[in-house]
């Protein structure tokens, strides 16, 4: 299941409010790597098993030199859906389960 979603993982986007560029990729298995202009992260999401599990609770921090920005609670949650969003665009909705 991963291996497909890997083949067209890319997603880019311009949210054209804020002007802020959005990657996000699956580069590994195990993980999303989801980047906002230069800042990176990674949401450990297993793409191996049979559904997928995601929820804002897996958004935590920022990569360095990032790491010590404040994520918000509203930060998170345009994170949230961005990720959720492409994930709905590659999986079907009853593969992906939220977790609180």
């Amino acid at each position: 299941m991963w291996y497909d979603a890997v083949k067209k993982s890319f997603f880019k986007m311009i949210n054209r409010g804020t002007r802020k560029r959005i990657n996000i990729d699956i580069p590994h298995f195990y993980c999303l790597e989801y980047i906002e202009n230069e800042k990176r992260m990674y949401v450990d999401i297993d793409f191996r098993e049979p559904k997928i599990y995601i929820g804002k609770s897996l958004i935590k921090k920022w990569e360095p030199p990032y790491e010590s920005e404040e994520i918000t609670e509203e930060m998170r949650e345009e994170i949230y859906k961005n990720i959720k969003k492409y994930l709905l665009d590659r999986f079907s909705s009853q593969d992906i389960l939220e977790i609180y």
